[in-house]
């Protein structure tokens, strides 16, 4: 029997953030027409398509403008086995088996917990406009992996004004936890809209 193959972001929990390969192709990229939305201004609108044939994954760029990176050499399309990982924009994704195994990865202590996934300032000051300067920055030292004891270190704030700080993200925002958090910067949560193929609709740069 096929597995079902899943794709994580590295440097975060998979309850976090996953998505299911599916054999239909998924595009991936910033447009909110994509299977796989992701908030990241080095990604295309329509940066590339991934889909599953026989337990393998497959990657095909879209002519998007900063490409798609497998083992640090860009690709224009590539066959991908679980644990093998590729990189669009800032975010560096890992195709997995399923997501228990990861789970118990991360439990056993295999993945670092030192990978921290990087959001570029760009990325938040434009998704989230309507946030304090303070509160962005808190936000983005959050998302990274800190604590708001490390957050208060670092801005060389009060923990009471981190944590003051932390209340109006999340009541702007909407979330009630670190992971919704962390989901809301990355990637949209909602179920994904139709595809739309690039010959209908040429990939955006």
């Amino acid at each position: 029997m096929t597995r079902c193959l899943w794709l994580i972001i590295r440097g975060l929990p998979p309850e976090v953030w996953s998505r299911r390969i599916k054999s239909r192709k998924q595009i991936i990229g910033r447009g909110v027409d994509c299977a796989i939305q992701l908030f990241d201004e080095k990604v295309s609108r329509q940066h590339a398509k991934i889909w599953e044939r026989g337990g393998i994954a497959f990657i095909r760029d879209m002519n998007s403008r900063n490409g798609t990176y497998v083992d640090g050499v860009r690709v224009t399309r590539c066959a991908l086995v679980s644990g093998k990982s590729f990189r669009i924009g800032d975010i560096t994704f890992e195709v997995v088996a399923s997501q228990t195994r990861v789970q118990n990865r991360m439990r056993a202590g295999v993945s670092s917990p030192t990978v921290k996934h990087e959001i570029p300032p760009g990325v938040i000051n434009t998704n989230f406009a309507g946030l304090s300067d303070g509160q962005r920055q808190v936000l983005r030292l959050l998302v990274q992996g800190a604590s708001e004891k490390e957050a208060a270190a670092s801005l060389n704030l009060s923990y009471h004004t981190i944590h003051a700080h932390l209340k109006q993200v999340y009541r702007q925002l909407e979330v009630r936890s670190r992971a919704e958090l962390v989901a809301r910067c990355l990637a949209r949560s909602e179920t994904p809209p139709a595809i739309i193929e690039p010959a209908a609709q040429p990939p955006g740069r």
